[in-house]
């Protein structure tokens, strides 16, 4: 018997009575004793379902509470119809402007970027060109290609530097290592505040080179980057098309698993 079969088979109805346990008893021993554990997961299933229905039939109007006081029951949640909320998902899903779902994006890497959460700010700013390449991509993936050529056109720099920038977006989320794939020199990033603000500035001492990037900079170039990016791809079907798996804010909820919720999905 597999052990999810066999978890089923252990599990107990949490509103049976003691007096209902020896009927559930017998099934779960014919359950354990059979060799098709299918029959035996629908056996036990159909069983505590039917004892559980009985008893709450048998319940007047009210349950009882963890003291053993009896409390009204809830009223009845009233929903949409389902059908409704689907079909009007599936609208929005065709309708989905590809600036309002880039938008959360930027605007909580400035957030994050004023608010002094700069590994948060950086990190986002370091995955944008990964998801807007995919998705003005055919297949809506990303690789490693597409982002340099992303850096080298919307960010303006040169392929050296969009090469140095991947390796490090590489390091930094997967290693967490300010030392970028590809044997490149170490990058680090000014906070604000602390010195004067280099940006993509190379210094050498001893034969070691750091090059150093200002954070809100940095975040700032990110920020026109995608807005470049949207003036020339905003409008192509490849990115509606995407679009329709990408990650953003629903107010509606996810139907039919959530209703009239906002989530993210």
């Amino acid at each position: 018997m597999s052990l999810a079969v066999l978890g089923a088979c252990l599990r107990r109805p949490t509103n049976l009575r003691a007096g209902q346990l020896g009927a559930t008893d017998r099934t779960f021993a014919r359950c354990r004793n059979t060799h098709n554990s299918r029959l035996c997961h629908v056996s036990v299933t159909r069983k505590f379902t039917r004892e559980s229905r009985a008893l709450n039939r048998r319940r007047t109007g009210c349950n009882l509470d963890r003291s053993g006081d009896r409390v009204p029951k809830a009223a009845p949640i009233r929903t949409r119809n389902l059908k409704t909320l689907c079909s009007t998902l599936m609208a929005s899903d065709d309708e989905i402007d590809p600036r309002a779902a880039i938008a959360p994006f930027i605007n909580q890497m400035k957030q994050a970027s004023d608010a002094g959460l700069y590994l948060v700010a950086l990190i986002t700013a370091l995955t944008l060109p990964d998801m807007l390449a995919a998705l003005s991509s055919v297949n809506g993936r990303a690789t490693g290609e597409r982002y340099r050529t992303w850096v080298q056109k919307h960010l303006r720099r040169s392929a050296d530097d969009a090469a140095q920038l991947y390796g490090f977006r590489c390091s930094l989320l997967h290693q967490g290592s300010p030392y970028p794939h590809g044997g490149f020199d170490r990058i680090a990033f000014f906070e604000p505040g602390t010195l004067t603000q280099f940006h993509y500035t190379h210094i050498e001492i001893g034969g070691n080179t750091i090059v150093w990037v200002s954070v809100p900079m940095f975040v700032d170039d990110m920020q026109h980057a995608a807005e470049d990016w949207l003036s020339e791809h905003g409008g192509s079907e490849t990115v509606r098309r995407n679009l329709k798996r990408f990650a953003r804010r629903r107010p509606e909820g996810l139907p039919p698993y959530v209703v009239d919720a906002p989530v993210t999905a």
